[in-house]
């Protein structure tokens, strides 16, 4: 018998039952060999029989060979030749990474691809060796530009080109990185130490700052409040306030807005508040005077104005008739102060319930007799004030210490007050979208809380909204509803066909709603990226025409499947494959 080396030969006696003597003084029915030469056994059966049968066992000599090669390191685009022994009895097959490469049952083989490449050969012993050899593309740059970098105005930005031998910008620097101040398209040259190149680009975008402009300095009046803005189309942050497009100001203090536009860039100002406290006005302690007397009330010198209670506007108001007396001042600040007084004239109680009345369905208004010694009023009640919230004639009779009764009569009426609904055709939307609320019609005024004043508005973000309205009595009446953002819902194909015959030439996913930072990448089965896209904002199918064409730096990519990996929102939200075809 012959075998080839390494391999191992079981010789059986048979004759089951026997006894056995081999001549290599084994005493089994079987046993196994790996060297060359003559083996004999004996062989004795139960009745004291014997046998003897000898065999020759050769081992054919060791066949062994070694992989040549030019390189096993290959410039991206550049091959390799990979050769074994030439023997025209000798049967050959190559294989990549383990599997067999078709067709490719020659002695050598010319690649531009990684892996490892294993050649299988069977001599005309039918002997069977192998080597392999470990073949690396080199791609250069390994740290590729992004096309377009943003940056501010005054400052600057890195860019990193990755690991290499030597460097050989378009403006003359030859670093791996280089910080950059201005604007322009950067273009560099990578070589490494096998003596691969790679190139690359980018455009370096510089954009203005922001122009913020808060105006001079403001004063308010103490209890004031003002209302500081920002310009629309930024992301904007106060200090204090925080992150709002504005802020109400009560208290003097220096306010510093920052505002930030869609690259990042931040432009400031800052202003001033001041505070003028209101003047203090002090009519002097309740009094009583003598029926036919005259008191003279002083509002104080140095205002611009005055406006008393009955409409008098100088600083000082003569009073002979007794009742309450106000007056409001206003400074050369523009701030009002107020100040008031009460009046009585004996012996004759006079007592003011004010004009008659109207009042809105729901509330109430309080009557007040002034301050006496006793009180009847025509609803049986014996307090200086009464509340009342119904139609009608109220009157009331007073006395005061000395037993003297005045009386008064007020009409009051009661309004209807409105009803008001917030009708909508839906109570959800999509982030882009916007809907209708509709407080319907029939009142004077409206008020949301968004800070409109129209009948509808147009809602794009989810959250309770508030009308309040007022009918042609001035009451008023308020009504909220709900609105709900959905998510965003993303479809993905899964095939497409970029062949120039029609439909589905770009692999791009379409949205029902808007994302934003939206990232999209694509690779082969093999982990190499052949396509990214990143936008900030993208909704409905707005990809149409920014998605992946099957190519791969100017080259179409071969059919087969591939893997996307999509983020949106700052994390990843999807992944899977999409399958190629022509």
């Amino acid at each position: 018998q012959e075998t080839c080396d390494g391999n191992i030969i079981t010789l059986d006696a048979g004759n089951a039952g026997s006894t056995y003597l081999w001549s290599t003084g084994e005493i089994t029915r079987t046993i196994t060999v790996n060297a060359s030469g003559n083996y004999s056994v004996v062989v004795t059966n139960g009745n004291g029989c014997s046998n003897i049968d000898t065999t020759r066992f050769t081992k054919l000599p060791n066949f062994d060979f070694e992989l040549m090669y030019s390189t096993n390191l290959v410039c991206h685009g550049d091959s390799t030749y990979i050769e074994g022994p030439n023997q025209a009895d000798y049967i050959y097959q190559w294989k990549k990474d383990g599997i067999n490469i078709n067709g490719a049952t020659n002695s050598s083989i010319t690649t531009g691809e990684s892996g490892r490449y294993i050649l299988e050969i069977i001599n005309s012993d039918g002997c069977h060796a192998s080597d392999s050899v470990d073949v690396e593309i080199i791609n250069l740059p390994n740290n590729p530009l992004p096309s377009i970098v943003d940056m501010c105005y005054g400052e600057s930005v890195k860019l990193d080109i990755g690991d290499g031998e030597r460097f050989l910008w378009s403006d003359g620097v030859t670093t791996q990185s280089r910080e950059v101040s201005s604007g322009g398209m950067y273009h560099v040259e990578v070589h490494d130490i096998n003596g691969c190149i790679g190139y690359d680009s980018v455009e370096v975008i510089v954009h203005d700052l922001p122009i913020v402009d808060l105006g001079p300095d403001l004063y308010i009046c103490e209890g004031e409040e003002l209302i500081l803005e920002a310009p629309e189309g930024y992301y904007t942050e106060w200090n204090p306030g925080g992150a709002t497009r504005s802020i109400y100001v009560y208290e003097e203090g220096s306010f510093e807005l920052f505002a930030t536009d869609e690259f990042g860039c931040t432009g400031k100002d800052d202003i001033n508040i001041f505070v003028h406290e209101n003047p203090e006005v002090y009519l002097g302690r309740d009094t009583v005077i003598g029926e036919g007397s005259t008191i003279i009330l002083d509002a104080g010198s140095g205002y611009v104005e005055y406006e008393w209670s009955n409409q008098e506007d100088s600083q000082y108001l003569k009073v002979q008739k007794d009742g309450e007396y106000a007056v409001t001042v206003v400074d050369v600040n523009g701030c009002r102060g107020n100040g008031k007084v009460k009046v009585a004239v004996n012996p004759v109680p006079t007592i003011d319930l004010g004009d008659n009345a109207g009042i809105c369905e729901g509330t109430a208004l309080m009557l007040d007799a002034g301050n006496w010694e006793k009180y009847l009023w025509s609803t049986g009640e014996e307090t200086r004030t009464i509340i009342v919230n119904k139609s009608g004639q109220y009157t009331v009779q007073v006395w005061d210490v000395y037993g003297i009764m005045g009386v008064d009569t007020i009409n009051v009426e009661v309004y209807p007050s409105p009803e008001v609904e917030i009708y909508s055709d839906t109570l959800s939307m999509y982030k882009g979208q916007t809907i209708t609320l509709d407080a319907g019609s029939g009142y004077v005024s409206y008020y949301w809380n968004t800070g409109s004043d129209w009948r509808s508005i147009e809602v794009d973000d989810e959250g309770e909204y508030t009308v309040e309205v007022t009918n042609d009595y001035g009451c008023v009446a308020q009504a909220a509803i709900a609105v709900k953002l959905l998510q965003p819902k993303m479809v993905v194909p899964n095939v497409f066909t970029p062949n120039g015959k029609g439909p589905n030439e770009i692999f791009y996913p379409v949205f029902k709603g808007v994302v934003t930072d939206f990232e999209m990448y694509i690779y082969t089965r093999w982990g190499e990226q052949v396509f990214e896209l990143k936008k900030d904002m993208v909704s409905n199918n707005e990809l149409k025409y920014e998605g992946w064409n099957g190519t791969y730096k100017g080259t179409e990519s071969p059919i087969g499947v591939y893997v996307w990996i999509i983020f949106y929102g700052g994390k990843e939200r999807d992944h899977g494959t999409v399958t190629l075809f022509r």
